[in-house]
Protein backbone atom coordinates (compact mmCIF):
# COMPACT_ATOMS: atom_id res chain seq x y z
CA UNK A 1 0.00 0.00 0.00
CA UNK A 2 1.62 3.31 -1.10
CA UNK A 3 1.92 6.02 1.50
CA UNK A 4 2.19 9.65 0.55
CA UNK A 5 3.00 12.70 2.59
CA UNK A 6 1.95 16.22 1.66
CA UNK A 7 4.81 18.47 0.58
CA UNK A 8 3.87 21.91 1.83
CA UNK A 9 5.95 24.90 2.71
CA UNK A 10 6.34 25.32 6.41
CA UNK A 11 7.18 28.59 8.08
CA UNK A 12 10.78 28.89 9.19
CA UNK A 13 10.75 29.17 12.99
CA UNK A 14 14.33 30.45 13.21
CA UNK A 15 14.89 34.10 14.04
CA UNK A 16 18.12 34.50 12.11
CA UNK A 17 16.39 36.29 9.22
CA UNK A 18 14.65 38.72 11.57
CA UNK A 19 17.86 39.49 13.46
CA UNK A 20 19.91 39.87 10.28
CA UNK A 21 17.36 42.22 8.70
CA UNK A 22 17.13 44.30 11.87
CA UNK A 23 20.89 44.59 12.25
CA UNK A 24 21.42 45.39 8.56
CA UNK A 25 18.68 48.01 8.57
CA UNK A 26 19.97 49.61 11.77
CA UNK A 27 23.55 49.65 10.48
CA UNK A 28 22.63 51.26 7.18
CA UNK A 29 20.55 53.90 8.96
CA UNK A 30 23.28 54.44 11.56
CA UNK A 31 25.90 54.99 8.87
CA UNK A 32 23.77 57.83 7.55
CA UNK A 33 23.12 59.21 11.03
CA UNK A 34 26.69 58.87 12.28
CA UNK A 35 28.54 60.24 9.25
CA UNK A 36 26.81 63.28 7.73
CA UNK A 37 27.95 62.83 4.12
CA UNK A 38 26.47 59.32 4.10
CA UNK A 39 23.00 60.69 4.88
CA UNK A 40 21.49 59.56 1.59
CA UNK A 41 22.59 56.01 2.39
CA UNK A 42 19.84 55.92 5.02
CA UNK A 43 17.27 55.74 2.22
CA UNK A 44 18.40 52.13 1.65
CA UNK A 45 17.71 51.16 5.27
CA UNK A 46 14.27 49.60 4.60
CA UNK A 47 15.65 47.28 1.90
CA UNK A 48 16.39 44.37 4.31
CA UNK A 49 12.88 44.76 5.72
CA UNK A 50 11.38 44.61 2.22
CA UNK A 51 13.35 41.47 1.40
CA UNK A 52 12.29 39.87 4.68
CA UNK A 53 8.62 40.64 3.99
CA UNK A 54 8.76 39.29 0.45
CA UNK A 55 10.51 36.09 1.57
CA UNK A 56 8.82 35.68 4.95
CA UNK A 57 5.82 37.00 6.80
CA UNK A 58 4.55 40.44 7.73
CA UNK A 59 4.99 39.66 11.42
CA UNK A 60 8.68 38.90 10.96
CA UNK A 61 9.21 42.12 9.00
CA UNK A 62 7.38 44.23 11.61
CA UNK A 63 9.40 42.57 14.37
CA UNK A 64 12.63 43.35 12.50
CA UNK A 65 11.55 46.98 12.02
CA UNK A 66 10.74 47.35 15.72
CA UNK A 67 14.02 45.71 16.72
CA UNK A 68 15.95 48.04 14.41
CA UNK A 69 14.08 51.05 15.84
CA UNK A 70 14.85 49.96 19.40
CA UNK A 71 18.52 49.58 18.47
CA UNK A 72 18.59 53.02 16.84
CA UNK A 73 16.77 54.53 19.82
CA UNK A 74 19.26 52.98 22.21
CA UNK A 75 22.34 54.08 20.30
CA UNK A 76 21.22 57.52 19.11
CA UNK A 77 17.92 58.98 20.32
CA UNK A 78 14.24 58.23 20.50
CA UNK A 79 13.51 60.94 17.94
CA UNK A 80 15.67 59.23 15.35
CA UNK A 81 14.07 55.88 16.16
CA UNK A 82 10.58 57.30 15.64
CA UNK A 83 11.77 59.02 12.47
CA UNK A 84 13.16 55.72 11.22
CA UNK A 85 9.87 53.96 11.89
CA UNK A 86 7.67 56.67 10.39
CA UNK A 87 9.72 57.81 7.42
CA UNK A 88 11.67 54.73 6.35
CA UNK A 89 10.31 51.53 7.90
CA UNK A 90 6.58 52.15 7.37
CA UNK A 91 6.88 52.88 3.61
CA UNK A 92 9.34 49.99 3.29
CA UNK A 93 6.93 47.58 4.96
CA UNK A 94 4.14 48.92 2.75
CA UNK A 95 6.25 48.26 -0.35
CA UNK A 96 7.15 44.78 0.85
CA UNK A 97 3.54 43.92 1.63
CA UNK A 98 2.21 44.99 -1.76
CA UNK A 99 5.08 43.28 -3.57
CA UNK A 100 4.46 40.07 -1.61
CA UNK A 101 0.84 40.17 -2.74
CA UNK A 102 2.00 40.22 -6.36
CA UNK A 103 1.18 43.76 -7.39
CA UNK A 104 4.53 44.51 -9.03
CA UNK A 105 6.78 47.42 -8.17
CA UNK A 106 5.02 50.47 -9.62
CA UNK A 107 2.06 50.53 -7.22
CA UNK A 108 4.14 49.91 -4.06
CA UNK A 109 6.57 52.65 -5.06
CA UNK A 110 3.72 55.10 -5.44
CA UNK A 111 2.28 54.07 -2.07
CA UNK A 112 5.67 54.40 -0.40
CA UNK A 113 6.31 57.85 -1.89
CA UNK A 114 2.95 59.18 -0.70
CA UNK A 115 3.44 57.65 2.77
CA UNK A 116 6.95 59.11 2.90
CA UNK A 117 5.66 62.58 1.95
CA UNK A 118 2.82 62.43 4.48
CA UNK A 119 5.16 61.40 7.29
CA UNK A 120 7.54 64.22 6.39
CA UNK A 121 4.69 66.73 6.42
CA UNK A 122 3.54 65.48 9.83
CA UNK A 123 7.02 65.64 11.33
CA UNK A 124 7.81 69.10 9.88
CA UNK A 125 11.36 69.02 11.08
CA UNK A 126 13.50 71.19 8.75
CA UNK A 127 16.15 68.50 8.28
CA UNK A 128 13.65 65.69 7.85
CA UNK A 129 11.36 67.66 5.56
CA UNK A 130 14.30 68.74 3.36
CA UNK A 131 15.41 65.10 3.10
CA UNK A 132 11.82 64.15 2.39
CA UNK A 133 11.60 66.71 -0.40
CA UNK A 134 14.82 65.40 -1.93
CA UNK A 135 13.62 61.80 -1.57
CA UNK A 136 10.20 62.63 -2.98
CA UNK A 137 11.78 64.47 -5.92
CA UNK A 138 14.06 61.48 -6.64
CA UNK A 139 11.16 59.05 -6.34
CA UNK A 140 8.93 61.19 -8.55
CA UNK A 141 11.69 61.44 -11.17
CA UNK A 142 12.20 57.68 -10.97
CA UNK A 143 8.45 57.01 -11.33
CA UNK A 144 8.26 59.40 -14.30
CA UNK A 145 11.23 57.65 -15.93
CA UNK A 146 9.67 54.24 -15.26
CA UNK A 147 6.37 55.36 -16.78
CA UNK A 148 8.15 56.73 -19.86
CA UNK A 149 10.12 53.50 -20.30
CA UNK A 150 6.95 51.42 -19.91
CA UNK A 151 5.16 53.66 -22.42
CA UNK A 152 8.05 53.35 -24.85
CA UNK A 153 8.08 49.54 -24.53
CA UNK A 154 4.32 49.36 -25.11
CA UNK A 155 4.72 51.55 -28.19
CA UNK A 156 7.44 49.25 -29.51
CA UNK A 157 5.28 46.22 -28.77
CA UNK A 158 2.31 47.79 -30.59
CA UNK A 159 4.49 48.63 -33.61
CA UNK A 160 6.05 45.16 -33.69
CA UNK A 161 2.79 43.24 -33.66
CA UNK A 162 1.19 43.17 -37.11
CA UNK A 163 -2.41 44.27 -37.20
Amino acid sequence: MPVSAPARERPDPRTSGVLAAAVASALVFSAGAGVPFLGLLAVAAPFPLIVLRVRGSLGAAVLAALLAAVTIGTVFSTVQAVGFLAILAAPGLLMGETMARGRGLRIPAAHAVTAFERCAIVVQDPLVSSRARVGAACATAGATYLNSVCGFLEGVRDDAVPK
